[in-house]
């Protein structure tokens, strides 16, 4: 799957020189600091809808992964690799339930009248939970926003997205269009208003649109931050492979410390995920 937490033209927008000519490259190191993101913080930030299957637990059922949303749970109570059982929705709370930080979902518990008060208790694999999955922005279960304009394509494996209008989509986005994520490796600024695109991302089906409303997935701004700072660093470091600096004094030096940037690891602190001992 394809995923970047910022866009190429937020880092050449960052870049201190302009570069031209490399944007495969740039867009490549993009998604290799987000990759390198995710692994310092135990989670991913994108969405993906699935199923998931997780241990059983006791009353509180602390999934591995960040949960968005649910559309079903079902349960193995016998360790016979079938969840006959259908948990209601209603008798199910996602925690945090209030407050600024109440999402991404990271505990669930039954509620009081639910009649099961356990989570598959010592069954391996015995829970099974379909909805979405991922940090998303940290604001709600649809960390998208509507772009305002729309897309057509009029085929299930077309890559050239048709859009209404120019200059919204970048190089980097990841779009929901209907159901379905498309991720964006390239837009035409030639006047023909169209970005070519990566179908069916992140759990996701391809289907057909016909200017289809678009929205864009969109990430925690120090996430983004720290993407833009890690992936222009990466891009230094290859001018620079063995100096700690690159650069003048007249259009700035930029520190290109080896493996991830301090001042990146200082914006991912509060995103790390806790991992139970």
């Amino acid at each position: 799957m394809n995923k970047s937490y910022a866009t190429l033209t937020q880092l050449k927008s960052f870049m201190t020189n302009s570069v031209t000519g490399n944007d495969t490259d740039l867009l490549r190191i993009l998604e290799d600091a987000s990759q390198e993101i995710d692994d310092i913080c135990m989670r991913y930030f994108n969405t993906h809808e699935d199923t998931e299957i997780f241990d059983g637990a006791g009353t509180t059922l602390i999934p591995n992964i960040d949960i968005l949303s649910i559309s079903a749970i079902n349960l193995d109570m016998d360790g016979s690799g079938n969840y006959a059982i259908s948990v209601p929705l209603n008798t199910v709370l996602l925690y945090p339930l209030s407050g600024p930080q109440r999402y991404p979902k990271t505990e669930l518990k039954f509620t009081l009248n639910s009649g099961l008060g356990y989570w598959a208790s010592g069954i391996r694999a015995g829970v099974q939970i379909t909805g979405v999955f991922g940090y998303g922005d940290g604001k709600g279960a649809t960390p998208y926003y509507d772009s305002g304009i729309t897309g057509t394509v009029a085929t299930t494996s077309g890559t050239s997205l048709t859009l209404s209008s120019e200059d919204t989509i970048q190089a980097g986005h990841t779009l929901r269009i209907g159901s379905e994520q498309m991720y964006v490796q390239s837009v035409s600024n030639n006047g023909d208003m169209t970005a070519t695109v990566v179908r069916g991302q992140h759990g996701t089906t391809a289907a057909i649109h016909t200017t289809a409303e678009i929205y864009i997935y969109s990430y925690p701004g120090p996430i983004v931050e720290a993407t833009i700072l890690q992936a222009n660093r990466d891009w230094k470091r290859k001018e620079s492979p063995v100096q700690a600096v690159v650069g003048s004094n007249e259009l700035g030096i930029v520190p290109v410390t080896k493996g991830i940037d301090p001042d990146v690891m200082k914006k991912l602190q509060r995103y790390i995920r806790r991992q139970l001992i």
